[in-house]
């Protein structure tokens, strides 16, 4: 009995004891809580804000935390365009140290502060998985009040600020986030830059710098507060050049959404559109390829009327600065072209005398008394300014060469390319690998392959191939998806054909940054991509083949490559003066002049030139006796215009500035390509380090 009393007390005095020694602590723990929150402040900032980058920016470069740190993160920041330089150009890496997860003292203003930098858990987000780790840091200093904690975030903005100062933001979308992400910055094109027939620039200035002062004025009356502009015209005009260009003057960030990606549905082109960054443009480049009737792409999930309700919709930002840029206005709906989408309507169009004369001062301000000796030469409102930039791009270190060879610009596509040397055509087309076929045949030019008039007459040339047979046919019929791929690369053709085999946005704008305009054909970078499958194949491919381009003689001077001297300019002074359809009537032959026209040989100088067996299939002469008689004529005028030298002259290709009649061809074709599917590794391409 005692023993049990005595049990019974031991059991409550245990449970007094520890209930006692519990609301103890909780009393402690509530009095630390207390007095911590007295005396201890903090803020939290995570990964998904830019404020975080910042913060870590001004701590670790403004050395807060760079002598601090006892552990840290290292980091190398990558150089543009690494991969595809010669190694011995490769610069030595810079390297950042960041501060490692967990505890980081140091001063600031005069007081205590620790950073507490953690890391949560890796999630693969996007379509390639792409590894991401949430990320947070704690700042916290003794006392009551955040403040300091703020005057640190609002110097880590400042110098952020100072940092980007003169820089132009680049910000475009994130896969499946659908969240903008900076993905670069770049030193600001001044508006004096873009050069413009009239005052567009300085007005369209100072519409949006009037709109953003107005924001008051648009709440007041329950205006919409939004801006849309439109800028339309020809290729090479200059559309998306005049977009930076004002974005840097009014020192707005610009954000490019493309909405041919696949990624962009309705709902979230909304949120894009209501979480765009601040001080921003958006921009909107070919909107005609997206948009062009009330339909959607097949193959994009966005719908015409989700896109305008987009623009509309109350989830649009206020204040919002809206771009796009097409090549062909006509083809938009009116729905999109309407006030309240596209406000104001500029239109850019080929240079006049004055951009001419203008581009012409800013390339080389020194000679400015040339410029109207370049401008005279050269037709108003028929050349692009992509065009003349690109020449005086090319003769930038020798004015006198830029001015005197500026007819090269008014060289006529279908001209050049017939008098293009066999070697370069063959390149262009990535098939320099048939040069001794048609070596053989004592093809110079491609004006020497005049008389084939038939897929199958390749075979001459001991060419089976069928697709390679089909790519050069297509070619000299001038077929216009041959034509634009026998070009070389401007970007947004690089992007044009990356699109095809790359599915990831930011691993297709990796590959438009890193190869150069003007060094790659259209054929060369399509037959890339098809013969290689793995990332560093198509890596190593790329750069052997811009290397060897960078070397390959092309045929840029046409008027050079043709005048050989003075003995071929007097023959310039008197050409073949034959009148052909005389010499047939004459002959009781008149049906032979239509045959002539037929097949565009009705020209004394290209009837002459051509092969004696062309001329007499082509004529089909019947019967045999009519034959010998008008086909013995034809010799001995070709013997005797040959004597002369006028045959010779021929086949070194026609003089500058004289006209080639075009072949004419009944049947066109088209070159087929699979581009449904595409390759795993395709989807990592520059993804490896």
């Amino acid at each position: 009995m005692l023993f049990s009393s005595q049990f019974v007390s031991l059991i409550f005095a245990l449970g007094v004891g520890g209930l006692i020694s519990t609301m103890f602590y909780y009393i402690i723990n509530m009095v630390k809580e207390y007095v911590a929150r007295r005396m201890i402040c903090s803020v939290v900032i995570e990964n998904l804000d830019p404020t975080y980058q910042w913060l870590l920016q001004f701590l670790t470069q403004k050395g807060y935390l760079a002598d601090q740190m006892s552990d840290s993160v290292v980091r190398i920041v990558k150089k543009k365009r690494e991969w595809f330089q010669p190694k011995a150009s490769k610069e030595k890496p810079k390297i950042e140290y960041y501060p490692a997860p967990g505890l980081h003292y140091f001063k600031y203003r005069g007081r205590t502060m620790w950073a507490v930098q953690e890391q949560g858990k890796i999630n693969l987000v996007g379509w390639e998985n792409k590894p991401q780790t949430s990320e947070k840091i704690i700042i916290m200093c003794y006392g009551g009040s955040t403040e300091i904690i703020q005057q640190l975030i609002d110097d880590a903005v400042v110098f952020s600020m100072d940092l980007d100062k003169g820089l132009l933001g680049i910000y475009q979308t994130y896969g499946w986030l659908s969240m903008w992400v900076k993905v670069m910055t770049k030193k600001a094109r001044t508006l004096d830059s873009v050069v413009l027939d009239s005052d567009i620039a300085s007005q369209l200035e100072t519409d949006i710098r009037d709109f953003q002062n107005s924001g008051e004025w648009y709440m007041s009356k329950g205006v919409p507060y939004r801006r849309g502009y439109l800028l339309f015209g020809p290729p090479g005009t200059g559309k998306t050049s005049f977009v930076q260009a004002i974005a840097g003057q009014l020192k707005l960030n610009l954000c490019y959404l493309n909405l041919s990606s696949g990624e962009v549905d309705d709902d979230s082109l909304n949120r894009l559109l209501s979480e765009a960054p601040d001080r921003s443009i958006i921009l909107l480049e070919d909107i005609d390829a997206m948009f062009t009737d009330r339909t959607s792409m097949s193959t994009n999930k966005l719908s015409f009327s989700g896109f305008l309700n987009a623009l509309d919709g109350v989830r649009s930002q206020e204040g919002q600065i809206l771009f796009m840029t097409t090549n062909h206005k006509e083809r938009l709906d009116p729905a999109l072209l309407r006030p309240g989408r596209a406000d104001v309507h500029v239109k850019l169009n080929y240079a006049s005398d004055i951009q001419m004369k203008g581009l012409f001062c800013r390339f080389f301000p020194e000679s400015e008394d040339l410029a109207v000796q370049f401008a005279n030469q050269l037709p108003v409102s028929k050349l692009s300014m992509a065009k003349l930039q690109g020449h005086m791009l090319r003769y930038r270190e020798d004015v006198e060469k830029c001015v005197a060879n500026a007819k090269e610009l008014m060289l006529d596509e279908k001209v050049v390319t017939k008098e293009m040397v066999i070697d370069d055509w063959l390149h262009r087309l990535n098939l320099l690998r048939l040069k001794p076929n048609f070596e053989k045949q004592k093809i110079r030019r491609v004006q020497d392959l005049i008389y084939i008039i038939d897929q199958g007459q390749f075979a001459e040339f001991e060419i089976t191939d069928k697709l390679v047979v089909r790519r050069l046919w297509n070619m000299l019929i001038g077929e216009q998806e041959t034509k634009d791929s026998f070009n070389y690369l401007s970007k947004h053709g690089i992007r044009a054909i990356g699109q095809i085999f790359i599915s990831n946005p930011r691993q297709l704008d990796e590959l438009v940054d890193y190869i150069p305009e003007g060094v790659l054909t259209g054929f060369h970078l399509r037959d890339i991509f098809d013969a290689h499958k793995k990332t560093q194949e198509i890596k190593d491919k790329i750069y052997d083949t811009i290397i060897f381009n960078k070397r390959f003689p092309k045929t840029l001077e046409i008027s050079k490559a043709i005048h050989k001297g003075p003995v071929e300019d007097e023959k310039k002074k008197s050409k073949i003066d034959f009148d052909l359809t005389k010499f047939f009537t004459d002959l009781g032959a008149t049906d032979c002049i239509n045959k002539l026209q037929k097949q565009d040989l009705n020209d004394p100088e290209l009837f002459f030139k051509v092969e004696y067996g062309t001329i007499e299939s082509t004529l089909d002469l019947k019967p045999q006796g009519k034959k010998l008689r008008i086909m013995k004529k034809i010799k001995e005028l070709r013997d005797k215009y040959e004597k002369e030298g006028y045959i010779e002259y021929l086949d070194q290709g026609l003089l500058e500035g004289s006209e080639l009649p075009s072949l004419k061809f009944v049947k066109s074709t088209t070159m087929k390509r699979d581009t449904g599917k595409k390759d795993k590794d395709l989807n990592s391409f520059y993804s490896e380090n």
